[in-house]
């Protein structure tokens, strides 16, 4: 019935209308029913809230929140409540029910159309034994047009350095160059906004490995575009251009350890004590060599 309203077609809603009342539907019952569903539809379409449905489901919400406005609703809630009080008093219900309809479907928006009924044109019937010759149609081939391919926009150049190049850095990297550094780093980093919030690792004459928060800004800074801008930016404040590579903070970690297990790999060499000489035995040893005597322990 609601949809029938909603779409204003009166022919239909009539006949449902009739066909409920010849079914012995109670109509004062069925217009409680349409009062409270509507009151729903309203409720919910305000709140979006599920939980206040207990006649209608969601989706039965949503779909007359589509076909009505709450405006609508709440005056074709009036029009209900008010044949409802009516019934009382009538002697053919369905005429009182009908007319609340129609008052319904006056209500509805302007750009929703009447629905026009059009009897259906009879198409005259073929003669019998009649031969006709069919002629078809030239069908040619349907040429599809291949759709023209844009341009992909460049990717970034980001550069990637392995854990033995970041080795490399480190090794290289002088404790009193990242402290002297670190006095100027902030203004670095108002110098390239790309570098805010980072933090030196190691740093040399010509080189620095910084740690960033997130593998976003990590990408940024070592993309190749932004490097130009940091080179740029040490070369102002530290007074030359460094090439700066940026890692993760789980980056560091593993940099770490690998610096580590590299370092412990590498032997120490112990230089063994040299042996005491006196004046005498350098005196043997330019006028024999140093094979030629044997010191005697006594």
């Amino acid at each position: 019935l609601l949809e029938c309203v909603s779409k204003k077609d009166t022919r239909r809603l009539m006949e449902k209308a009739k066909d409920l009342s010849n079914r012995g539907i109670d109509l004062q019952r069925l217009t409680t029913d349409l009062i409270n569903i509507a009151k729903e539809t309203v409720v919910y379409s305000y709140s979006q809230d599920e939980g206040l449905l207990t006649i209608i489901s969601e989706e039965q919400a949503n779909k007359l929140a589509s076909l009505f406005t709450a405006k609508e609703l709440l005056s074709s809630i009036d029009y209900l409540m008010d044949v409802s009080i009516k019934y009382k008093d009538a002697t053919d219900s369905l005429s009182y029910f009908e007319v609340c309809l129609l008052k319904m479907v006056a209500l509805m928006g302007e750009n929703k159309p009447v629905m026009e009924y059009k009897k259906p044109v009879e198409q005259p019937k073929p003669q019998v034994n009649e031969i006709k010759t069919e002629v078809k149609p030239e069908i040619k081939p349907v040429v599809e047009e291949k759709p023209v391919e844009q341009p992909k926009p460049a990717e970034p150049v980001i550069k990637h350095l392995s854990n033995n190049e970041l080795y490399q850095i480190l090794t290289r990297s002088k404790r009193a160059v990242r402290e002297a550094d670190n006095t100027k780093w902030m203004a670095v980093t108002r110098e390239a906004a790309v570098l805010k919030d980072t933090a030196i690792m190691a740093s040399n004459e010509s080189e620095m490995i910084v740690v960033a928060a997130t593998r976003e800004q990590t990408d940024l800074i070592n993309e190749e575009n932004n490097q130009q801008l940091i080179e740029k930016a040490t070369e102002k404040i530290l007074g030359v251009r460094k090439v700066v590579t940026a890692i993760t903070n789980d980056q560091k970690t593993l940099l770490i350890n690998y610096f580590k297990d590299r370092t412990a790999s590498i032997p120490v060499i112990k230089e063994e004590p040299k042996e005491q000489i006196n004046e005498t035995e350098q005196r043997l040893i330019k006028l024999f060599g140093k094979s030629g005597y044997k010191k005697m322990e006594g």
